[in-house]
């Protein structure tokens, strides 16, 4: 559950994402391993909504509701269609937003340098919105925007960047902190975009930029160099068309059109 008055969610999440880097690396070291480091697709329900999240597309397993995945020995529910998800994540290559393969493996491997593989991969973490007010995603998403930005001590700039209103963070800079000064970019109207992105002074530049995908009731944080920020209406397009071909709904409609492939139809039988 992501909290609004606290962005120790945030932390949490980035440390898991290390996890999940590292665990993927592994992985992709070895070419036996690539097709099969996340071998059973996520089968769950994000707030009553059913999904199957390919297994090809899994950055580390799914977290689902009560897990304890610290205790030890770690508690993990069994995966079903209406088993509540408390969190999952992606790893998408860029541009073509597919999942870590044999054709892409060089590239998260870093054989084509290090900027390369910095370019072309984005992590994605999905958290369940929780509608405790009654509220709706939009308004709760204003909330939050005018939050972080009040969190962060910014100033307003002048002009449009890419289409998004721009401030720039003036809040000092902890000496031990690899993030110096924060830019923060959003929609006008503060009910769809929010990026927070390096301002250059410590690199490597990076952008987390979070979104709402209200067909699956889900806050979405995504990671990306800065240098992709240009394109940050298409990154938030695509992954949420791709979030929202997980909904079980939808699969067993393409079913019906005969529109999945064999490998498909075998994830959504197995999950009945």
């Amino acid at each position: 559950m992501i909290k609004v008055s606290n962005k120790n969610y945030s932390e949490i999440n980035n440390f898991l994402m290390a996890i999940g880097l590292a665990t993927v690396f592994i992985f992709a070291g070895c070419k036996d391993k690539i097709d099969n480091h996340t071998a059973q697709p996520g089968i769950g329900s994000i707030n009553g909504i059913q999904v199957i999240i390919p297994a090809e597309y899994k950055f580390f397993p799914v977290q689902y509701k009560g897990d304890e995945i610290w205790s030890n020995p770690p508690v993990r529910h069994a995966p079903g269609p209406d088993v509540p998800i408390e969190s999952f994540s992606l790893l998408l290559h860029y541009p073509d937003f597919a999942p870590l393969n044999r054709s892409n493996q060089a590239s998260w491997l870093g054989r084509s340098g290090e900027k390369t593989q910095r370019l072309e991969w984005i992590t994605v973490g999905i958290n369940p919105w929780q509608n405790s007010k009654n509220q709706t995603p939009a308004a709760w998403f204003k909330k939050y925007i005018d939050l972080s930005i009040n969190i962060e001590e910014t100033r307003f700039q002048p002009g449009l960047f890419f289409g998004l209103q721009h401030e720039k963070s003036f809040k000092p800079v902890n000496p031990n902190s690899k993030l110096g000064r924060k830019e923060i970019f959003y929609d006008h109207d503060k009910k769809s975009t929010y990026i927070e992105c390096g301002d250059g002074s410590n690199p490597p530049e990076i952008c987390d930029h979070t979104f709402i995908v209200p067909e699956i009731e889900a806050i979405v944080d995504v990671r990306y160099a800065k240098e992709n920020l240009e394109h940050w209406e298409n990154i938030q397009q695509k992954i949420s068309e791709l979030i929202v071909s997980f909904r079980r709904e939808k699969i067993k409609k393409e079913i019906c059109n005969e529109k999945l492939t064999t490998s498909n139809i075998k994830l959504l039988e197995k999950s009945d």
